[in-house]
């Protein structure tokens, strides 16, 4: 149940930083209701497995929003210190991703693997 109420929190801090990111006034905001469904992603990201289909399934839906999914992932390890932004930025690219991730991109010091 941990890991749920930690979603839910993501979900509702997420829409906060976001409502106040530059991002957001150019209108290129991330969809919410996205965020529940990077539970798939949670082993790969602390280290505990490894990168599924359902995780590739869900981070799909960041492709074409490298900054929403940093935000999102920089949270939740506030959140959830297991969770190695290391890892969780490494898969993108095990998904097959890479190509959307600007080159050079960074999350919190840390560049995107591509």
């Amino acid at each position: 149940m941990e890991l749920s109420k930690m979603v839910a929190v993501v979900a509702v801090v997420a829409l906060a930083l976001l409502a106040s990111s530059p991002r957001a006034a150019l209108g290129q905001s991330c969809d919410t209701s996205k965020f529940t469904n990077l539970q798939a992603c949670l082993p790969a990201a602390t280290g505990s497995g490894s990168v599924t289909s359902s995780c590739c399934s869900a981070m799909m839906a960041y492709r074409s929003n490298p900054s929403c999914l940093c935000s999102t992932l920089v949270y939740a390890k506030s959140q959830l210190s297991s969770i190695n932004l290391n890892n969780a930025l490494a898969i993108p690219k095990a998904c097959g991703y890479s190509s959307y991730i600007p080159s050079g991109f960074t999350c919190q010091g840390i560049t995107v693997p591509r």
